[in-house]
């Protein structure tokens, strides 16, 4: 059920906020980065999931970033990218702890699109 997983998403989200400096956090945060990439193929899915991964970004300053940013630009190579999805990329571009690896990864891509 539709509803079911967005209110399930909600949750997690929520969680992470609160326990952003939890040893949780970490997998929190994995799982919601696997759902985003996961639920490519579902647009309204995709789209609460990039929207509201944008907040937590950044709402958190901690997060790693780079554990994100790879598996997206691969996914937006293969398959594609809609405008939700540049929206996504420049609050990672933005985000503190995003890395100069990462950094260039995002540019090497962008400047291809």
């Amino acid at each position: 059920d539709f509803q079911l997983q967005l209110s399930a998403h909600m949750a997690l989200f929520k969680l992470l906020d609160a326990f952003a400096t939890h040893p949780v956090a970490p997998i929190l945060f994995k799982v919601l980065a696997f759902s985003l990439i996961e639920n490519h193929h579902e647009p309204i899915m995709r789209q609460f999931l990039a929207r509201n991964m944008q907040q937590t970004l950044q709402r958190q300053p901690h997060i790693p970033v780079g554990v994100l940013l790879k598996p997206l630009v691969k996914q937006a190579t293969l398959y594609g990218y809609n405008n939700c999805d540049f929206d996504f990329f420049l609050t990672l571009a933005k985000h503190e702890r995003l890395g100069l690896r990462h950094a260039l990864l995002l540019m090497q891509f962008l400047g291809k699109v």
